[in-house]
């Protein structure tokens, strides 16, 4: 009888538990906030290399060798898989009939970026996307240029 007493005021094995029970939520907790945090820097990353490549097309003539602002963006964004970006340029002339043809005239770059994020938990999956944990994000950047 006294051993069922003192095993039942014993507190030792109280403070494990409560450790179990604790811990796995901490750590949903801390990876939760890490994938949030890649998330966050893939978009800025992505909006990033949008905005320089629509920077090197504006300076560049037109027509421009195909697949040069691919190749510009793609060395922008390092830390990220380029299997998974698309880059879109695009010019487009001014349509005021003042310029005439041949001549140089403003005009607009676009560069368009698309890049396929994937979450490493479910959760941030669900918060990003409900339906696949996947994410693209999509930037564009313009910018005017004399061409």
């Amino acid at each position: 009888m006294s051993s069922l007493r003192a095993l039942r005021d014993d507190e030792r094995g109280t403070t494990l538990i409560e450790f179990a029970l604790v811990v796995p939520v901490i750590i949903l907790l801390l990876v939760g906030c890490l994938d949030f945090a890649r998330g966050v820097n893939a978009y800025i990353v992505v909006a990033n290399a949008s905005r320089e490549g629509a920077r090197y097309a504006s300076t560049q003539p037109w027509p421009m060798p195909s697949g040069a602002v691919e190749r510009y963006v793609e060395q922008r964004i390092a830390p990220l898989d380029p299997a998974a970006l698309r880059v879109a340029p695009m010019y487009a002339r001014t349509t005021d009939d003042r310029w005439l043809p041949g001549t140089p005239a403003p005009g607009n770059v676009t560069v368009n970026v698309q890049y396929d994020w994937q979450a490493a938990t479910w959760l941030i999956g669900q918060l990003f996307s409900a339906a696949s944990g996947s994410r693209t994000f999509d930037v564009s950047s313009t910018m005017e240029t004399i061409q």
